[in-house]
């Protein structure tokens, strides 16, 4: 074979292998998981028996169990500081290597500072200060504001927000504070409906007090044991009755603490089942 034909040749041969990476680059996609968990604080006084340990971590490992590509960031206890979270969140470690064919799944277990009158309510991360809610919690808002900028194809964030004050005040039917959990208003619901690309998931209404860390416990337990493949939807339904009634057999005066679910076209398009594991690091 004449020299400049087999040079033509590899050219040919080089541009096509090099076409056929980029394809498969293109095509392929990565599954991001962030897990944050805050069980006890950097100011003592803040601590309570309830609060559950590292379930957020938990139930994302329960969740990697079910998808092949993945990558993992867990901040539990001393480094889930608000400047940590809302980094990884924010301009960090996401934004930095999401993608347009990538899936997000957020999983955050930080106790819910109660509210009277619908004021504003706060995720405590481990730095939080009771004095300057405002500069070291976290609202929903913050939350979502920086999902919507992530390019993902879909997001999954589940929120569990036990209650970050005395059990004693748990259960009542004249209830001491007039919120619990986080507020999802009207406009928000409209928009993560409309989105299509977005799920999030709280751990009970606003008006109800998450009172251990029971529902991703039984929601690590239901991925972990599914029979076949079927939707976020289906899987969050059957978890809902479960954790209604064993909330209900735990408490006399409590009516079962209901989870909450937004983004169902998203939910029940979204199809889980066991896959292989081939796990790495965020770093």
């Amino acid at each position: 074979m004449p020299n400049k034909t087999k040079s033509a040749f590899c050219l040919a041969f080089v541009l096509a292998c090099a076409l056929e990476c980029a394809s498969f680059n293109a095509a392929s996609a990565e599954n991001y998981f962030l897990a944050c968990s805050t069980s006890k604080f950097k100011q003592k006084n803040l601590n309570a028996d309830h609060y559950p340990l590292r379930s957020a971590s938990q139930l994302s490992s329960a969740w990697r169990d079910l998808v092949s590509s993945q990558k993992f960031c867990t901040l539990d206890d001393e480094l889930a500081t608000k400047s940590e979270i809302m980094s990884k969140l924010g301009p960090g470690w996401l934004a930095q290597n999401v993608h347009d064919k990538d899936s997000v799944f957020i999983f955050l277990s930080l106790p819910c500072f109660p509210s009277d009158h619908k004021k504003a309510v706060y995720l405590l991360p481990y730095d939080t200060e009771p004095e300057n809610l405002d500069k070291t919690a976290i609202r929903l808002e913050q939350i979502l504001d920086s999902v919507k900028k992530l390019k993902a194809k879909n997001t999954i964030v589940f929120i569990e927000g036990p209650f970050a004050g005395a059990v004693e005040a748990i259960g009542a039917d004249d209830c001491w504070f007039g919120t619990y959990n986080l507020i999802v208003d009207k406009k928000t619901e409209s928009a993560i409906e409309k989105s299509k690309n977005l799920v999030l998931v709280l751990s009970s209404k606003e008006n109800q007090p998450t009172t251990s860390g029971a529902f991703f416990q039984i929601m690590s337990k239901e991925l972990a044991n599914l029979p076949e493949a079927t939707s976020l939807y289906n899987v969050f339904e059957r978890v809902k009755i479960k954790l209604m009634e064993q909330t209900k057999a735990n408490c006399k005066v409590c009516k079962g603490q209901i989870p909450v679910l937004y983004g169902k076209a998203l939910a029940k398009r979204l199809n889980l089942g066991p896959s292989c594991l081939i796990p790495s690091s965020c770093e």
